[in-house]
């Protein structure tokens, strides 16, 4: 006879992440499409949580990033201070505010900026990423004066298109970029998690 599966409950991170510590999980591996409910959760120094399938006896990899933030310093807003990360390195080339047929659509500042994330989740999709496997990001604008007065509606269109996502983060203001038109310049850098 079949023994029963035990009661099936989320995972919940403990606040302090560090050594060795396991949670009861549900899970559903990705590749072999089955749910199991006999999972168990560790954490390690890194922050990775570690799921372990007790049918598929195998290790899956949910979270390979740790947000680095010294204790003693005020919270970064919209930026990391740093990102440790493992697996597959991904580098996305400076995206600009054109659209895919390299045409600009805009000369504003904000509708340029957008255009140019959407460009680069494109790109990270090619990889099989995502704006969550983001782990530094630099901005190179052609007007300090503008990006800082304009705050507002940037954080809004990069929650639009990138999410809560917000990585290490370079922002410098340059004399000009190479097309004439740009006023934005965004390269990232994203880990994208080792398949098992």
């Amino acid at each position: 006879m079949r023994e029963k599966s035990p009661p099936l409950r989320r995972f919940a991170p403990s606040p302090r992440q560090g050594g060795q510590r396991w949670w009861p999980a549900q899970v559903r591996p990705r590749r072999s499409g089955m749910a199991c409910s006999a999972a168990l959760c560790a954490v390690d120094g890194y922050g990775v949580c570690f799921t372990w399938c007790v049918c598929a006896q195998k290790f899956w990899s949910m979270d390979m990033r740790k947000v680095l933030h010294p204790a003693d310093w005020a919270p970064a807003k919209g930026y990391a201070n740093g990102i440790a990360a493992r697996g597959t390195q991904i580098y996305v080339g400076g995206q600009i505010g054109w659209n895919a047929q390299q045409q600009f659509e805009s000369d504003d500042f904000i509708a340029q900026t957008r255009q140019a994330l959407i460009n680069i989740v494109d790109v990270l999709k090619v990889a099989g990423a995502g704006p969550e496997h983001m782990v530094r990001m630099t901005w190179y604008v052609v007007s300090r004066d503008e990006y800082n007065s304009r705050l507002k509606e940037l954080g809004g269109v990069y929650r639009e298109v990138i999410g809560k996502n917000f990585p290490a983060m370079s922002c410098v203001q340059v004399a000009g970029l190479m097309e004439a038109r740009a006023k934005v310049e965004i390269e990232v850098t994203a880990v994208l998690p080792d398949a098992p």
